[in-house]
């Protein structure tokens, strides 16, 4: 299976270094056909693990999902005629279609390679994670909670996301928030799990602090309200991700099909809700647009479109490196390693690249420029490959996503397997990562590990206050 998978990586790569790229709708038919002999062959792999077996619900499974969207939909989106290369909104750079859709391939297919070389390698355990008091997370957890609430501007509960502009107080607050909750559910699942007494979804629920459960079911509601599908989306996977790891219950096909369903077409809805022209307009009048249009969308797949639309910021990074300009060669990644704690990279950027502009401040702003020019209305976002191709071009991508593909097995082990986790490190790495996965393919692949360093910031502090709690 790894021979069949190495052989249409370097059919890929090769014919990229070449120059050969498709130009034509029948080549790009073979280019995607390629990806598709990829992905049938990683599911037909077989799984010698009884904790991997049927279990559809993991961190892979949801990143195929999300790149599948992301760098392909727009492609087929393309041969079934719904659009054409004169679209400028999904397909700014069209002189460069084919070769975005190349260099997707080349990443998507190098992650498969990563993973499947991961799985045949056999690592050994050296550390166990360990129960330990939620004292001071869950009192973290609760308290800026009520800060979140205090400090954020009403109209963003509102509907007004898009309008809303966030303060540092109100950014900082929603980071403090996620994480120390985070940090709660997750030592609390190691807690659950290692106690061997958990089995179903009513026990975990009574062992989780009834104020947490309070707090969370508010927070989720209104975020949701908000139009902000980021925050929602996040702090439902952890929910879920850290009840599965707790009880070792495998969510069977026929409950994650609706799951997966109904969070795609609420993604759907929020997206089309938040379309510029509809910026300033009230809840209801989003409301009543979103159900007048969704059955007037001409697409595939409609539900999934919005999330799609994230294959124009690589088609625009294509487009600029390197003909236009040279590579960064890590900038981009040092200013997003930066960014763990919010605050810091501005500080830094302003010391260190105070002669850049400000839109070269991340990829997503710098994406934006590229599209929008020096004045956007709204932000673009960024995909996968976007600071990775814009720093180190096509060899990039194939580092990091053989290195991502590699590191997805491992995560998945942490959750899923036998064991209760290598280390705690491992295990929060995990978590954000599967929480994040289905909106991966639109965002950097760096994301989930900078939040994974806070939440794991917040577990330190809370081991060691509750150490001297003890001696004193």
């Amino acid at each position: 299976m790894v021979f069949i998978v190495f052989v249409i990586f370097i059919v890929l790569f090769s014919s990229f270094v070449f120059g050969i790229t498709p130009s034509t709708d029948k080549e790009l038919i073979v280019m995607l056909s390629l990806n598709l002999i990829t992905i049938l062959v990683f599911f037909s792999s077989k799984e010698t693990s009884f904790f991997y077996k049927k279990n559809y619900f993991k961190h892979s499974n949801l990143l195929i999902l999300s790149f599948l969207i992301v760098f392909f939909q727009i492609a087929v989106e393309y041969l079934a005629g719904n659009i054409d290369l004169g679209n400028d909104f999904l397909i700014p750079r069209p002189d460069v279609f084919f070769k975005t859709v190349h260099v997707l391939s080349i990443s998507f297919v190098t992650f498969f390679l990563g993973y499947l070389i991961s799985k045949k390698i056999k690592f050994r355990e050296t550390k166990s994670v360990r129960p330990k008091n939620t004292l001071f997370l869950y009192l973290g957890s609760v308290l800026s909670f009520i800060l979140y609430v205090f400090v954020t501007d009403k109209s963003y509960f509102m509907g007004s996301y898009a309008e809303t502009k966030f303060t540092p107080l109100m950014v900082y607050s929603s980071v403090l928030y996620v994480s120390f909750t985070t940090a709660y559910l997750v030592q609390k699942s190691v807690n659950i799990r290692l106690s061997n007494s958990c089995f179903s979804l009513k026990e975990f629920i009574f062992k989780i602090d009834k104020l947490i459960i309070v707090a969370i079911t508010l927070y989720l509601g209104l975020v949701l309200m908000s139009g902000d599908r980021g925050p929602f989306i996040f702090m439902s996977m952890v929910c879920l991700v850290v009840f599965m790891y707790a009880t070792r219950i495998k969510l069977k096909l026929k409950v994650i099909a609706p799951m997966i369903v109904f969070a795609v077409v609420l993604i759907m809805f929020i997206g089309i809700a938040r379309a510029p022209f509809l910026i300033g307009a009230s809840f209801s009048e989003k409301l009543d647009y979103v159900l007048e249009v969704k059955d007037r969308i001409p697409f595939v797949s409609p539900a999934t479109m919005e999330l799609a639309s994230s294959f124009r910021t690589a088609n625009v990074v294509v487009a600029e490196v390197s003909s236009k300009t040279d590579y960064f060669y890590g900038s981009f990644f040092i200013r997003t390693i930066l960014s763990i704690i919010p605050g810091l990279s501005g500080l830094l950027i302003e010391f260190f690249y105070s002669d850049l502009p400000n839109y070269m401040n991340t990829p997503a702003s710098y994406v934006t420029y590229l599209i929008q020019g020096a004045s956007p209305r709204y932000g673009d976002g960024a995909s996968a490959i976007t600071d990775i191709y814009l720093d180190f071009g096509v060899a990039g991508c194939v580092f990091f996503f053989f290195f991502f593909g590699a590191s997805i097995r491992g995560m998945e082990k942490a959750v899923f397997g036998k064991k209760p986790g290598a280390s705690i490190f491992l295990l929060v790495v995990s978590v954000c990562y599967f929480a994040m996965a289905i909106r991966t393919g639109r965002a950097s692949i760096l994301e989930p590990f900078i939040t994974a360093v806070r939440v794991l910031i917040f577990i330190y502090l809370n081991n060691i206050l509750v150490k001297g709690l003890k001696k004193g």
